[in-house]
């Protein structure tokens, strides 16, 4: 039902979402998230993951409740680690996004670290209010090609990705309120730089 880009260096959209950002990390921030600013350190739960993802790239993928709900693997790659970090569950729709203080912070995330050819991607799922899990498609899962079923939610939430430093370029004219189909090309992968 989805066409999904095949290209060896590609990125696709894992969801079915709305661009809600966007953009370069800087010095370990992504910068305003519906007028706020995150630490790549307090998403990722302080992880040690977080030193490759310091100046990398990074999109905020919002999921509505009318969208598909399984979320796939945006590249072909094996896990390196998995990491469920037990939250609140506040709402990340527009008003919770941009009144709530650091929502994508404090709400439960599973997070998968995706080694490709060009890199690791993180892949972090984002909890929000009526959603009751957030769970693997395979719990025993250690590769996937592009494509391929990862993870669920029960309800609409948030799929944050972030590519490690220097590795990724986005699709040219791409940009923030664009609403992405799951296999969609976002850009293009490469080794560091």
């Amino acid at each position: 039902m989805r066409p999904i880009a095949t290209d060896a260096d590609a990125l696709v959209s894992p969801v079915d979402a709305m661009i809600t950002a966007m953009g370069d990390i800087s010095s370990g921030t992504i910068m305003n998230v519906k007028g706020q600013d995150y630490k790549v350190e307090d998403l990722l739960n302080h992880s040690p993951h977080l030193e490759l993802y310091k100046k990398g790239f990074f999109f905020v993928l919002y999921l509505s409740p009318t969208d598909y709900h399984r979320i796939h693997s945006p590249l072909t790659g094996h896990k390196v680690e998995s990491d469920h970090i037990r939250g609140r569950a506040y709402p990340v729709n527009d008003f919770g996004m941009r009144h709530m203080k650091g929502v994508l912070n404090r709400n439960e995330r599973l997070i998968t670290y995706i080694a490709g050819d060009f890199g690791e991607t993180a892949v972090v799922k984002v909890g929000a209010m009526n959603v009751s899990s957030i769970g693997y498609t395979d719990a025993n899962a250690t590769e996937w090609q592009i494509g391929d079923d990862l993870a669920y939610f029960e309800f609409g939430s948030t799929v944050v990705l972030l590519m490690e430093s220097g590795t990724f370029t986005p699709r040219p004219k791409l940009e923030v309120n664009t609403k992405v189909k799951m296999g969609e090309l976002l850009g293009a992968l490469h080794r560091p730089l």
